[in-house]
């Protein structure tokens, strides 16, 4: 690691305001965010840097940064150390093994991450593996009866989640993804008078678990089906002459990007949906899970490497995409043998353009 970058990793353990204070008092125009009192290391470069480390740490004070395969419990110890050594308490070298303590409880978290088991009503109890932190609120949601538009970044889990909730209820799980006409949802008659039925029709007459993928990429006219099946408790299937019942043991989730208002930078085709359709659903966020991602990945130091990738791409405003799908990609790939710079290199240098990735890494 260059010294420059061991250096910025211990300034970041000093609090803001210290660092901004300091800013002030050694005014210079910062090459990246153009202001006199820059406060972030990361702008920090030069001889800037190495007056910033000498003025702000020393021996005593500040330890750099342990190895990257520390990971996020290094970054939390040193802060610690940082703050033991700036204060007027007891001497550093008496906590330490508090400190020690403490990274051990941090390690022993990510690790000890355990398959859920999950109990519901009369049902037996189901091992549903490794579950998002989210998981009881969201088959909490489900088993009340809600349907759940899970609204979350790519690769957070939401299919594995649906999927969960119906191994916890001992139900099957019903798929389909984005769709262009109703009768992707409702099923049709062919030709030759045979119903063609659908995950939804299945789902509905006969119960399970259904997740509408990427829901707010479908046309919101093909959507409409939907409001009477979920708000009235019975449904229009080609075929049949009456309104079919919906069966007591359907229940529907929707997983999409947003929250269906409407595409953004990072999920330009996602269409406006219509506010009667969005309003069958109760909505909840998605986002990721650290630790969940660090237990599947099973490589804590490549996890904490796109963590901080990730963490750096949302301080610097980039829109781009660094989801758990790395993570557990790059480690299977490390394992495999592939070497550290191809593995950045597929999962994620070349994901973005190079100028983005030249601000990340800047």
């Amino acid at each position: 690691m260059a010294d420059s970058l061991k250096m910025r990793k211990a300034l970041m353990t000093i609090p803001i305001a210290t660092r901004a204070a300091w800013a002030r008092d050694n005014a210079a125009p910062c090459n990246a965010c153009k202001s006199d009192a820059c406060a972030y290391p990361s702008h920090w470069s030069g001889e800037r840097l190495k007056s910033a480390f000498t003025a702000l740490c020393d021996a005593t004070a500040i330890e750099q940064p342990a190895s990257d395969s520390d990971g996020d419990a290094a970054q939390l110890v040193n802060a610690l150390r940082a703050v033991v050594a700036n204060s007027s308490g007891p001497d550093l070298s008496e906590v330490e093994g508090m400190i020690e303590a403490a990274k051990a409880e941090i390690v022993a978290t990510f690790a000890n991450r355990a398959p859920l088991l999950v109990k519901v009503a009369d049902r037996p109890a189901v091992d549903i593996g490794l579950a998002h932190k989210q998981f009881p609120l969201l088959l909490a949601m489900v088993a009340a009866g809600d349907n759940v538009w899970i609204a979350g970044p790519a690769g957070s889990g939401k299919t594995t989640a649906a999927e969960q909730v119906a191994r916890a209820l001992s139900l099957p799980f019903y798929f389909n993804g984005a769709i262009d006409t109703e009768y992707k949802l409702s099923g049709f008659v062919d030709a030759g008078g045979r119903i063609v039925s659908t995950a939804f029709r299945r789902a509905y007459t006969d119960g399970g678990v259904y997740l509408f993928d990427e829901a707010d990429a479908s046309l919101p006219p093909a959507l409409l089906a939907f409001n009477a099946a979920l708000a009235n408790g019975h449904a229009d299937f080609p075929g049949v002459d009456q309104p079919v019942p919906k069966n007591p043991a359907f229940h529907c989730m929707a997983g999409a990007n947003t929250f269906g208002h409407g595409g953004t930078f990072e999920y330009v085709g996602r269409a406006r949906m219509d506010g009667a359709f969005l309003d069958r659903f109760a909505m909840l966020h998605w986002d990721y899970d650290a630790e969940l991602e660090r237990a599947l990945a099973g490589n804590d130091k490549w996890t904490s490497h796109v963590q901080r990738a990730r963490a750096k791409a949302a301080e610097r405003g980039l829109k781009v995409i660094i989801s758990p799908r790395a993570s557990i990609r790059g480690a299977r790939k490390l394992a495999a043998g592939l070497s550290w710079d191809d593995v950045v290199m597929t999962e994620i240098s070349n994901r973005m353009t190079p100028a983005d990735y030249a601000a990340l890494v800047a």
